[in-house]
């Protein structure tokens, strides 16, 4: 089975919305490749590739300008 990723189309944000969380999606859910953002080159970098027929369950993330107590981004999972 091939899974086919479709864009969403969402409503615009509003940047003054404080019921509002961002986030940035690194890993994508049902993805084989792990990415990871690097701060100082403000790109995100393939780490790993899992094995065939193994992928992420869910979609992996970060909420941007947080520091979680381990000193990497606050971690999200969707």
């Amino acid at each position: 089975m091939v899974w086919q990723t479709r864009p969403i189309r969402l409503k615009p944000f509003d940047a003054n919305d404080k019921q509002l969380l961002r986030v940035e999606i690194e890993t994508p859910k049902r993805s084989r490749n792990k990415f990871a953002f690097d701060p100082d080159d403000h790109i995100f970098e393939l780490k790993k590739v899992l094995p065939s027929g193994m992928t992420f369950p869910y979609d992996f993330g970060f909420v941007p300008s947080t520091i979680a107590d381990d000193g990497d981004l606050s971690t999200c999972w969707f």
